[in-house]
């Protein structure tokens, strides 16, 4: 068993082991170069004593930093964003004074808001001022260089913060306990902490293997991500789910405990609701064997068939399903991505155009949802030559049927 890494229980059961995979975001120059490319083991857990469910043996945070300045890795919604910023400012104890601190990129939008709600004394940090990150600062290294010892020096020139946001980078985190407690340094004692990650129940409802990445350690469902405030010494003040077609947003809003005591015995789930985790993981982990059976026989049959979007998403789909051999190529109309291969297939990425020049029959969909419909209407040339669009994710409105 392995070490959980949010309760420290050596209580970690691998749910799937997916082999050796290679970093999504390292597209290849030539397809031969699939042979001598980074791989690492790719397992997800799920621990037995809380629920959680997260990465076993992550892949070294120097492998996940990206060689390219035009790699877009980060697209998460923010339509809930004003409602979001209003909530906040309606927080007790806040006045125009409030000093507000967002710990990365990912928060600069809501930071943003706060200064159009009057509140100037607000930022976020510097990643070359305040972690000394020279190069590319993608969270995985924000999260690497974010650490108790950097909050006390942080403190000592800045002070401490009223509000303290960190968004979607919470599931990036190698350590949940050192990434909380930095955080819980920083904060005044009567100050607000504001989180916000995906949520995966829908995804393991649906069997959506998409979801595995080699970036994300942790995988929250709304209970565990509830339960994990607990062990990070934390109160919930505030939770919220904003629904959305691909993932769930969870936001909590939560405040220092008078008394932190992490080896209490109520910090951990209940019989019931441990119960029904495991169950969530176990059902997920044994659909997946069946799930790649009914998508080979459904490609086995099919001439003429890409993947649309040369994202993490695609790269995974093809890889841990192993359909390498059914994809003629892959579709991206970002000229930086054209003219390149997946990793870990070397399959061509081409533009939209290749979908009728190289008469393709079936194109599979792996956007976020929210995309698919304007992807469809600028490709009636693929439909009105009898191509046809689905969906990749079981939550789509186009979804590919399976079963």
């Amino acid at each position: 068993m392995n070490t959980c890494s949010v309760c420290k229980e050596e209580k970690v059961k691998v749910l799937l082991d997916f082999g050796m995979q290679p970093v999504c975001n390292r597209f290849l120059k030539k397809p031969e170069e699939v042979k001598g490319e980074y791989k690492h083991s790719l397992m997800i857990g799920q621990c037995l004593t809380c629920g959680s469910i997260q990465v076993v043996n992550s892949f070294p945070v120097a492998e996940l930093k990206p060689e390219h300045t035009w790699i877009v890795r980060y697209a998460e919604p923010e339509e809930h964003l004003d409602n979001l910023a209003d909530k906040i400012a309606n927080l007790a104890g806040l006045n125009p004074e409030s000093k507000f601190l967002g710990i990365s990129f990912k928060d600069v939008s809501l930071i943003e808001r706060m200064k159009h709600k009057g509140f100037e004394n607000v930022h976020c940090l510097d990643t070359k001022k305040d972690l000394l990150i020279t190069e590319i600062a993608g969270v995985e290294s924000v999260q690497d260089k974010f650490t108790v010892e950097k909050s006390r020096e942080l403190v000592k020139k800045h002070g401490r913060y009223d509000i303290i946001i960190a968004r979607h980078i919470l599931e990036h985190v190698y350590s949940p306990k050192d990434f909380m407690d930095s955080l819980k340094e920083l904060l005044k004692p009567e100050g607000y902490i504001i989180i916000e990650v995906p949520g995966c129940d829908q995804a393991f409802e649906l069997f959506d293997y998409t979801i595995p990445w080699e970036e994300h350690t942790l995988y929250f469902t709304r209970q565990s991500f509830k339960h994990f405030f607990g062990f990070a010494g934390l109160n919930i003040e505030s939770f919220e789910e904003i629904d959305y077609p691909l993932e769930s947003s969870l936001i909590v809003i939560a405040r220092l405990k008078k008394k932190q005591n992490v080896s209490d015995s109520s910090l951990f789930p209940t019989k019931d609701f441990l119960s029904k985790e495991l169950e969530l993981g176990d059902a997920f982990a044994k659909g997946f064997s069946r799930r790649e059976k009914e998508l080979k026989n459904y490609l086995s049959d099919k001439k003429g068939v890409a993947l649309f979007g040369a994202g993490h998403l695609a790269c995974s789909y093809i890889n841990f399903f192993d359909i390498k051999e059914q994809i003629d190529f892959v579709v991206d109309d970002d000229p930086n991505k054209k003219g390149l291969f997946m990793a870990g297939s070397g399959i061509p990425i081409f533009g939209s155009g290749a979908l009728v020049e190289k008469n393709i029959g079936l194109c599979l969909l792996s956007l976020n949802p929210r995309n698919e419909d304007k992807v469809i209407q600028k490709n009636q040339a693929f439909i009105n030559n009898k191509g046809i669009f689905l969906s990749i994710f079981p939550s789509s409105k186009h979804a590919l049927k399976l079963g």
